[in-house]
C-alpha cells in the first residue's frame, strides 16, 4: 500500500479501469478492517450503515468540486493523463492508520468491539476515507464523459469525410 501511494507522487497516466479500481480495492480494505474489527459484534449493521453513509456523504459532496488541475483524458488512448500527488499517499496511510489503532485498541481491550463509541467513529473514520478516494476516481471519469464525445464526434466527422 506504501508504495502504491508513493507511486502516486509521480505523474500519471492510468487507464479508466486503474481509476476505477483503486478507490474499490481501498473500500475493500476499508469493510475488511471493519468487519475484522467488528463482525462479531451485535452493531455489526450500525457499523455498516454509518461507514456507507460517511462514503456516500464524503463522495457525493465532494463530486463536484472541479477536477484536480493538469487532469486530462485522452480519449484517443483511453488513458488519463494526473498530475502527482501526495493526497492518495495520505489517504492511504490514514486507512491503514485507523485500521492498526483500532487493532491496538481491540487487541488490548477485546469487549470495546462492543462500544458504540469506539466503533461507530471508527467506521465513520473509514467511511470518509473511503469517500475521498471515491470522489476522486469519480471526478476523473466524469472528465472522461465530457472530454470523449467531443473526440468520438470528431473522429466521425474525419472519417466521414
Amino acid at each position: 500500500l506504501l508504495a502504491l501511494g508513493i507511486s502516486q507522487l509521480r505523474d500519471q497516466q492510468p487507464s479508466l479501469r486503474r481509476v476505477a479500481l483503486v478507490p474499490i480495492g481501498m473500500m475493500g480494505f476499508g469493510l475488511y478492517g471493519l468487519w475484522s474489527a467488528f463482525g462479531s459484534s451485535p452493531q455489526i449493521a450500525a457499523v455498516m450503515l454509518v461507514w456507507l453513509a460517511a462514503t456516500l456523504a464524503v463522495s457525493g459532496g465532494m463530486l463536484f468540486l472541479p477536477t484536480r488541475s493538469g487532469a486530462r483524458f485522452e480519449a484517443a488512448t483511453g488513458q488519463f493523463s494526473v498530475p502527482g500527488s501526495a493526497v492518495p499517499l495520505v489517504l492511504i496511510l490514514g486507512i491503514f492508520m485507523t485500521k492498526y489503532v483500532a487493532g491496538v485498541e481491540l487487541g488490548m481491550n477485546p469487549a470495546i468491539a462492543r462500544d458504540a463509541s469506539f466503533a461507530l467513529p471508527v467506521s465513520l473514520l473509514y467511511g470518509a476515507f473511503n469517500g475521498l478516494f471515491a470522489a476522486r476516481a469519480l471526478r476523473l471519469i466524469r472528465l472522461a464523459r465530457i472530454t470523449a464525445p467531443h473526440h468520438v464526434g470528431a473522429r466521425q466527422i474525419t472519417q466521414g469525410a
